[in-house]
């Protein structure tokens, strides 16, 4: 079973309690060394308005840099031990 399989699978039966909005916005480096993109996924419903940031590496596709912003205050950043690899 492939990684992408395997994350699927988690998610396949999960009850997510309540309906949620999002969106999601993509902004893409490639003239940079590297190229990299940033993706930026925002949810908000009545009880959260949040907004993930992803920076991934286009040259190995993996996640080098990411946080999570909680109505305006920073909460996380997170600088990955081990690479993940985008799939």
């Amino acid at each position: 079973m492939s990684k992408l399989q395997e994350l699927k699978e988690r998610i396949r039966f999960r009850n997510t309690d309540f309906q949620r909005n999002y969106e999601s916005r993509y902004y893409w480096f490639p003239e940079e060394s590297p190229p990299f993109c940033i993706i930026e996924v925002n949810q908000y419903d009545p009880y959260h308005d949040m907004t993930l940031y992803l920076e991934v590496d286009l040259t190995t596709l993996k996640i080098v840099n990411s946080g999570v912003e909680e109505k305006g205050f920073l909460m996380k950043l997170v600088q990955p031990q081990s690479k993940h690899t985008i799939i």
